[in-house]
């Protein structure tokens, strides 16, 4: 349940748990929360009530009944009789064990909180009957925090808890119930995952904004927000004014959610709210974070899986000029994507995956499910990369790929290019194998604002300039690389993943479905960038807390093969025609 700040998605759990206890149709409840302090304050919050809810007292008073008379005391618990019997009560700061009364459905049942990084495996309770029952319900209480959402790393740690540990809480052959109230930090945080049912389609998402649709007289509310940044009374008196016209087309989803001593509406306490910190607002009572400084230069996730251009997988779009794929390279693992080009980068990404193949359609590098190399090709890591070098290159370039209403015309790659930053001597053995003039290997270098750009390198014998990429024969190795600044390309590719698709310069990717594209979409959003300025002005991009971007890479290595291959931007930069003269010359 992803619901608006201070709507109640706590209490809701809360109460839906007691429901479910106090009725007899759970055994052992967990309560897990983002630490101890959050979790040992629900299960205080269920005692509440417990011990001071007289309605409740008066419907389960064969469970309330002992609870009251143990004052709060955890000594007292040892010796409570009923009818000379031990009733078996605890009552500690981490746990709840409900008496043990004759004919109650709720004797011996358990309630028990811990952090979600505390011990949670090996939980369980020793019914009446000497058996011993396992959890059957967890209440997972806002597992992140800001801090937890803006790390990957934290939210895979996360994910992994959830989905095994705590998933593995129950019997053996049972599933147990999971409820997990959440708050969308960022877009693709933990939050943001289990709410998909594309990624967890076993769980099933609730998520609900404050604002269901914005007023539509935006002039009104900036003159409104302009009053009260002076006065908060006159913006009042404003809005009382206009009240009508300010209303139209929003719709709240909760209507009675207002302080009447400061504001006349739900409407007017959330557009206060809006106005104040847009941010916050989107993501506290929206569950739809944008990011904060960044709107304008990259393409968020939802925008890039929408870039569909309906085209079927591995289909060249009708009079497409060049077709260029890239391979990044790992241990284990190689990633790949093929794109075609018409004028001016209006480029349609037609295919893309790994080397091995995955039969899942999401992953993650750090994976321990993944096929590797190494179960496919002997040796050691040099040569293993090399042979796996070699056969995806083999693959890519001799295949023929079909063309958008034409059945007889076949396209092959005119450039591929392969990442040889990683030992390149293995690179350059697999491309020798190859025997194409197709591939060349490649480098890509950010080139911040405290160096000279590109084109303003040293000249050398041999060295030939393109647009923020030059090729030549690095030192101790023997094929011609092209190295490429990469703070540039990656811009380029966000502005055209940015465009409406056809648009002259823009991106798009095969197919009608953009959750198919969620993988590539997180790839592509998995570094922030920065606008400096130190001996010149740069865009800097750097990785976000080591989420995958290796789909990224790819996409801007498609895109620097293209103009590898002589393609120009309408409105491309032109470079010192000097220095790029005598840098051809030389």
């Amino acid at each position: 349940m992803a619901l608006p700040r201070g709507t109640g998605k706590s209490t809701i759990a809360q109460c839906m748990a007691m429901w479910a206890l106090l009725y007899g149709h759970l055994r052992f409840l967990v309560i897990v929360a983002s630490n101890k302090k959050e979790a040992l304050k629900i299960l205080s919050a269920i005692k509440s009530q417990l011990l001071t809810n007289d309605l409740l007292f008066e419907d389960f008073p064969e469970v309330l009944y002992p609870l009251r008379r143990l004052n709060g005391s955890a000594l007292l618990a040892r010796g409570q009789l009923f009818l000379g019997e031990h009733t078996r009560i605890q009552w500690t700061a981490e746990d709840i064990v409900f008496p043990t009364i004759p004919g109650s459905a709720v004797s011996g049942t358990k309630i028990s909180c811990v952090g979600i990084t505390g011990s949670i495996r090996g939980k369980s309770v020793e019914t009446p009957d000497g058996s011993t029952a396992r959890p059957d319900m967890v209440i997972i209480d806002d597992p992140q925090t800001e801090k937890t959402a803006s790390s990957k790393t934290l939210c895979e740690k996360y994910e992994e808890i959830i989905n095994k540990t705590i998933g593995g809480l129950g019997e053996a052959g049972h599933v147990i119930a999971q409820i997990m109230t959440c708050t969308v930090i960022r877009e693709g945080d933990l939050a943001d995952r289990y709410l998909n049912p594309a990624i967890y389609p076993q769980w099933r998402p609730i998520r609900h904004g404050a604002l269901k649709s914005m007023p539509q007289n935006a002039a009104l509310w900036d003159e409104y927000a302009d009053v009260r940044r002076n006065d908060a009374k006159k913006a009042t008196e404003f809005y009382k004014k206009h009240r009508k016209e300010m209303d139209l087309g929003a719709k709240v989803e909760w209507k009675e959610c207002f302080d009447p001593r400061h504001d006349l509406s739900a409407l007017q306490s959330l557009m206060n709210q809006y106005i104040d910190d847009p941010v916050a607002f989107s993501s506290e009572q929206q569950n739809n974070p944008i990011r904060p400084g960044t709107e304008t230069l990259v393409a968020d996730e939802k925008t890039i899986r929408s870039r569909l251009n309906g085209l079927q997988r591995g289909v060249v779009p009708i009079n497409a000029e060049l077709l260029t794929g890239f391979i990044d390279v790992h241990d284990d693992i190689l990633y790949w994507c093929v794109t075609a080009w018409r004028e001016n980068f209006t480029g349609y990404v037609i295919d893309y995956g790994t080397f091995p193949e995955q039969t899942k359609k999401y992953f993650r590098k750090s994976d321990r499910s993944l096929h590797i190399m190494s179960e496919r090709f002997a040796g050691r890591k040099s040569a293993v990369i090399v042979q796996g070098v070699e056969w995806l290159s083999n693959f890519l370039i001799k295949k023929y790929w079909e063309v958008e209403n034409d059945e007889n015309a076949l396209m092959q790659i005119d450039r591929l290019l392969v990442d040889s930053r990683y030992l390149p001597k293995a690179i350059e053995t697999a491309l020798t194998r190859v025997r194409s003039a197709t591939i060349k290997p490649a480098l890509g270098v950010g080139v911040g604002a405290k160096q000279n750009p590109l084109n303003e390198w040293p000249v050398r014998n041999g060295r030939f300039y393109g647009d923020y990429w030059f090729e030549d024969k690095p030192d101790r190795r023997g094929l011609r690389t092209v190295t490429a600044d990469v703070n540039y390309w990656k811009c380029q590719v966000h502005d055209g993943l940015k465009m409406e698709v056809g648009d002259e310069g823009s991106l798009s990717l095969w197919g009608l479905q953009p959750e198919v594209h969620r993988m590539f979409a997180e790839h592509c959003n998995a570094e922030s960038v920065q606008y400096v300025q130190a001996k010149r002005s740069a865009n800097e991009w750097s990785t976000k807390n080591g989420g995958d971007n290796h789909l990224f890479d790819c996409m801007v290595g498609c895109m620097v093969a293209a103009s590898h291959c002589g393609m120009k931007s309408k409105e491309s930069i032109v470079l010192n025609n000097t220095s790029r003269k005598a840098a051809n010359l030389a």
